[in-house]
């Protein structure tokens, strides 16, 4: 907390305070509330139903397995290295800023999602179901930084664990079957469940 990175974070952070006007706020702040643990799980049970549905269970289990893995290693991570917080606004482990809870699902979900999407055949739909994959994995992690939740080091820890965890699973998971999915069907479940928790 007292080396570079420290510094590095704090300048980061500084700067995008200055930058910081109601317009951007609002935008960042549904971000963030998009990326909350409660909405990322209640997107994760969606998805891994609709798996289930459709008789994909490998990919329902390595979907489930990745969410729970990040489920698991954030808070044993914050109670590891008790970084504090740029902004002391919760209790317990989430006292703790290292790493970010909403950049860690946010990598492992939409990634994976990008994952399949990619996987599935090729749509007209499927570059609108990359893009919205993409601003999430964007606007998510920043607007834990620009309002000031979290440390710029905080997210690229959590960025890095999620996407590890995303590689981990496409690599276990590359030949199992897609014959029932389809890039229509899974883009509609994921918007409905945006729609009905987000």
């Amino acid at each position: 907390e007292r080396g570079a990175l420290m510094r590095a974070d704090a300048a980061v952070s500084n700067a995008l305070q200055h930058l910081r006007t109601d317009p951007t706020d609002a935008i960042f702040l549904v971000a963030t509330l998009l990326g909350d643990t409660m909405v990322a799980a209640a997107l994760s049970l969606t998805v891994i139903g609709y798996l289930i549905w459709r008789r994909a269970f490998r990919l329902a289990a390595g979907l489930g397995a990745v969410m729970v893995g990040c489920a698991l290693f954030v808070p044993l991570a914050k109670l590891t290295l008790h970084i504090s917080r740029p902004t002391p606004l919760y209790t317990g482990f989430d006292a703790f800023s290292f790493p970010s809870g909403h950049a860690t699902a946010a990598a492992a979900f939409y990634g994976l999602l990008s994952w399949l999407f990619l996987r599935l055949p090729r749509t007209r739909l499927r570059p609108v179901a990359l893009l919205l994959c993409a601003a999430a994995l964007v606007l998510i992690p920043i607007s834990r930084v620009y309002l000031a939740d979290h440390w710029p080091s905080d997210v690229a820890a959590g960025m890095l664990v999620g996407l590890s965890l995303t590689f981990v699973c496409a690599l276990v998971f590359r030949r199992a079957e897609m014959d029932g999915l389809s890039t229509t069907g899974l883009l509609v479940v994921v918007l409905a469940g945006l729609a009905s928790v987000g």
